[in-house]
């Protein structure tokens, strides 16, 4: 689940660098003049907002749908960090738990080795009850 997330909101990012491009390109459809040559306005990295902000003011037609992209980005983004969080979460749980169970394998390996040994010692004493009893027996017969 969490790399669908993942997929989808690196989907709608990469939606949002198209729509940033198409301002871009825009904006390279009108050049401004600067002493005598023309210069293509070059987008600056700046706030994901501002940037469709500034598109929407240049084609207002694009407006429902860049805004629809862009709720549909911060949700994605929401549930990237909140399965993210959650992810970071469980491996801190796993890793504090670990210690605990490695000690408990430990444990229960010399609890079954002196469980062995404690059956080897009731065998030993067993045998020689078992013999006298079946001398018993064996003499009231």
């Amino acid at each position: 689940m969490y790399n669908a997330f993942y997929n989808i909101w690196w989907l709608v990012r990469e939606s949002l660098k198209y729509l940033i491009l198409l301002r871009a390109l825009a904006l390279e459809s009108r050049p401004v003049l600067n002493e005598g040559r023309a210069k293509i306005p070059v987008s600056t990295p700046g706030a994901l907002t501002a940037e469709f902000m500034e598109l929407l003011r240049q084609n207002e037609t694009l407006t429902t749908p860049a805004l629809k992209l862009l709720d549909l980005h911060f949700c994605l983004w929401e549930c990237y960090v909140a399965k993210t969080a959650e992810k970071w979460r469980l491996e801190h749980e796993q890793r504090q738990l670990q210690e605990p169970n490695e000690w408990l394998a430990n444990n229960s390996d010399i609890l079954l080795q002196l469980c062995d040994e404690q059956a080897l010692v009731l065998r030993d004493r067993r045998q020689p009850v078992q013999i006298r009893y079946n001398g018993v027996q064996a003499s009231d017969a």
